[in-house]
């Protein structure tokens, strides 16, 4: 499988062009976004993990608190190019409660020794009650299939881009491609168990049925992990000048946003 330079030039025009056009739009609904989160990680033997995320968001061009996110992950490695993993995420602000269940599986080719392809597939069941009612719980499936490319500078510093389509069915319509989700984003690994990360998001709307919106977002997260062994906790505020671990076999996964 051979991605050339020039399709992932292609990939980033596109992500431009379709951004520009969303904005173009009349009557669009545009909004600034923060989003920050912190992410632990435990690996359970070599193709184990399990995670705890939890998210802050702030809405209204970063005047107002609009949710907080909680996420539970469970992560399968396996045929050394394939990730499974399941999530339940609990959405919640003073206003209403949310419920997510997340299946995804996602291929990652190397496409040279710096650069990587990942592609996502997933579908996740989101519902805000479970009395049965459809017009309280609020039920409706997306399926999504993200495609990012990343790249490795050096040692320290990764980036990536990434384009994620959402298909929604709910009680109220059928399937249809309700927004897409471009990302652009830049990774800093301070040792082998902290890293930190910021990305820049747009999420337009394709096909909606109320008043059409374009979210425009910021996000800053600090992702750690668990050393294996207690001998290793002697490297977890070393950088990775002062380290003596090998860091060319410590893949990244492949980010959650």
């Amino acid at each position: 499988m051979k991605i050339s330079n020039l399709n992932i030039i292609l990939f980033v025009v596109l992500i431009i062009a379709i951004s520009y056009k969303s904005n173009a739009q009349e009557n669009t609904k545009k909004d600034f976004s923060l989003w920050t989160w912190f992410q632990l990680e435990k690996k359970i033997g070599k193709k184990h993990s399990i995670e705890f995320q939890y998210q802050a968001r702030f809405n209204q061009n970063v005047t107002q608190f609009n949710r907080s996110n909680f996420y539970f992950m469970y992560g399968l490695d396996f045929k050394k190019k394939y990730n499974a993993e399941i999530l339940y995420q609990l959405t919640t602000n003073h206003k209403t409660d949310q419920h997510t269940f997340f299946f995804g599986l996602t291929y990652k080719h190397p496409l040279t020794r710096r650069t990587s392809f990942f592609y996502r597939t997933s579908v996740q069941a989101v519902r805000n009650y479970f009395t049965g009612e459809m017009y309280s719980d609020k039920p409706y499936v997306e399926f999504r299939n993200r495609v990012r490319f990343s790249y490795k500078i050096n040692k320290m510093f990764g980036m990536a881009v990434s384009g994620e389509p959402y298909i929604k069915h709910s009680y109220k319509h059928y399937a249809y491609l309700s927004r897409i989700r471009f990302v652009t984003h830049l990774n800093y690994k301070y040792n082998k168990y902290q890293s930190f990360a910021a990305f820049y998001l747009i999420e337009p709307d394709i096909i909606s049925f109320s008043q059409p919106k374009i979210d425009f977002v910021l996000g800053i997260t600090y992702h750690l992990k668990v050393p294996g062994k207690k001998k290793n906790f002697k490297n977890f505020f070393k950088p990775y000048s002062k380290s003596k671990e090998d860091f060319e076999n410590d893949n990244l996964k492949d980010s959650f946003n």
